[in-house]
């Protein structure tokens, strides 16, 4: 019985200890700004306005179109065209 009192408060003890605080979450990284951005940004004040109002274009703008001219006849060319338009690069 002193054994089972024992071994609960020793296990009561160890419980009530306080936690080690989480480590800091790692700085931010810095932005990289490159010659035609930083030239843009200087030019009309804040980069990250002008920034907001560019519309990239994404997978979803080109589905549409690439459904009425891709079809299983003519995809391998179609491969063929845009490896040739990246290796030229």
């Amino acid at each position: 019985m002193n054994k089972l009192v024992f071994v609960l408060i020793i296990t009561l003890a160890a419980c009530s200890k306080k936690k080690e605080a989480p480590p800091p979450p790692p700085p931010a990284p810095t932005p990289v700004v490159t010659a035609d951005a930083a030239a843009a940004g200087s030019a009309a004040g804040s980069g990250s306005a002008q920034a907001a109002d560019v519309d990239v274009p994404t997978e979803v703008d080109f589905e549409d179109q690439a459904s009425k001219d891709i079809d299983d006849k003519n995809v391998e060319a179609h491969v063929k065209a845009i490896e040739q338009d990246l290796s030229q690069q």
